[in-house]
Parts: C-alpha cells; structure tokens; sequence
C-alpha cells in the first residue's frame, strides 16, 4: 500500500499565536471558522482537565492500516496535533499532541 504525502502549503503558526489559542474553547473557534474543520464533541482529553492548542496534521488512511498515521508521526513536529480523518466512520478519528 502507498502512502501519498502532500506537503502543505499552509503557513506555520508561531508558539506566540498558538498560545493565544489554548484557553479558547473549540466550539468557539469552530464557530468562527463558519462551523469547518471542526470534530466530534466525543473526543476528549486522555488527561481530565488537560488542553492543548497545536499546528494541526490531518491524516487520511483506509480502513484496516495504521501506516499513513506511523509516516505521521516520523515527521510531525514538536506540539503538532496530528489528526487521524474519520470520513464519518464511527470511532475513527483521534487526536494526539506530540512532544
């Protein structure tokens, strides 16, 4: 299986501007975004009361491999959220920050 790797073009934030980011709640900064690029409210912190704010990596993979996500993580930066994409599949989105 291939793994097809699309190098953005999007502009990287600063630590600065993602700072400003971390105490505003994600309903709020979906709402601003015209309700785009928002996720499940199911998803939560493996730590209670634990937030992040980071430069998001969205992953696309098939079902049934893992590999697309193991690329990602090899070349994520540090504090990057790396996003697997569920494609509206139940339980297939997750969200991780790598430090």
């Amino acid at each position: 299986m291939s793994i097809i790797v699309k190098d953005s073009s999007n502009q990287r934030l600063s630590q600065s501007e993602l700072d400003s980011w971390q105490d505003i709640p994600t309903a709020v900064v979906c709402d601003a975004m015209d309700r785009t690029n928002g996720m499940v409210s199911g998803i939560q912190s493996l730590v209670p009361g634990k937030t992040f704010a980071g430069q998001a990596l969205t992953v696309h993979a098939p079902n049934g491999t893992n590999a697309p996500l193991h690329h990602a993580v090899g070349v994520a930066l540090e504090a990057d959220a790396l996003v697997r994409a569920g494609h509206h599949r139940r339980g297939a989105g997750v969200a991780l920050a790598v430090h």
